[in-house]
């Protein structure tokens, strides 16, 4: 395994659901490059079956969870490659935007620690303006496809840019019987761009 890129306009989905051969040989044949799955529940034997059917791979977190020892595990227990992406799920969350920037700067300085890059999804509730997200120890972002304003109400977006987009609707059901969010990929002002694990 080793960590690849992949041109942007990919096309890939996120998906809470664990994935089989016939969702990873469906996904493959109707134009999907990319699976992003949260790390945690992945399975070393789903991710030989998504990398075996030439699918990046990407990683995320489930939401609110800022104990990145979880994480850590993962990383030891898939052999995460060095350089590879974990994105952070930040969404709806209650704590003001001090409180959020020390749990997302903890998060992300362990995992940087454990050789990956830290990012973050940005949904719905947060409370970061667009200058105190591109100040997050992480170092990409993925946009979701819910509206994205801090507590102004003004958009949220870091001066950097996204290097992964969230289409809306969500929730869309596939025709091999995956629910997803379907998700493009794009270089940041930067020209930073999604590290995924490949084959």
């Amino acid at each position: 395994m080793k960590t690849i890129n992949l041109p942007a306009g990919s096309r890939g989905i996120d998906t809470i659901q664990k994935l089989n051969a016939y969702h990873c040989m469906w996904l493959k044949e109707n134009g999907f490059d990319f699976v992003i799955r949260y790390m945690v529940s992945l399975s070393v034997e789903e991710r030989d079956i998504i990398l075996a059917h030439g699918l990046a791979l990407g990683l995320c977190t489930y939401a609110h969870s800022f104990d990145p020892q979880d994480e850590l595990d993962a990383i030891k227990r898939l052999q995460v490659p060095t350089g590879t992406d974990i994105f952070l799920d930040v969404e709806d969350d209650k704590l003001d935007a001090a409180a959020l920037t020390r749990r997302i700067n903890l998060w992300a300085g362990r995992i940087k620690g454990a050789g990956c890059n830290p990012g973050e999804y940005v949904g719905s509730g947060n409370p970061h303006t667009s200058k105190e997200l591109y100040a997050l120890a992480v170092s990409r972002y993925w946009k979701a496809c819910s509206r994205t304003v801090d507590v102004n109400g003004n958009e949220a977006a870091p001066v950097c840019g996204w290097v992964l987009i969230q289409l809306f609707p969500p929730n869309i059901k596939l025709e091999c019987g995956l629910v997803v969010d379907i998700d493009t990929l794009q270089h940041d002002y930067r020209g930073r761009q999604v590290a995924f694990i490949g084959a």
